[in-house]
């Protein structure tokens, strides 16, 4: 199979930069519990597991930055989203 995909030049898809993307929370979190939200990436919707970066609440429904990978790359560290959108 892999020299089926040399031979069609194939590389895979894509890395994706999620740092500075924002999206919308799809459940809520607060100190060290991980959620999800959904970014939508060329129309195409995302769901990453998350975490507060400082730990404080975010709540369902709630519009989030990506601020920083962890350590394992297993989820991203974001913080509420300060915009026109939600005030």
């Amino acid at each position: 199979m892999v020299k089926f995909f040399k031979e069609i030049g194939y590389r895979g898809e894509e890395e994706i930069d999620f740092l500075g993307r924002s999206g919308k929370m799809l459940s809520s979190i607060k100190e060290g519990k991980i959620g999800t939200a959904e970014f939508v990436i060329d129309n195409n919707p995302i769901k990453l597991s998350v975490k507060s970066l400082d730990g404080a609440e975010i709540k369902y429904g709630d519009y989030v930055v990506v601020m920083d990978e962890s350590d394992d790359k297993k989820y991203y560290m974001v913080n509420k989203e300060v915009s026109l959108r939600n005030v």
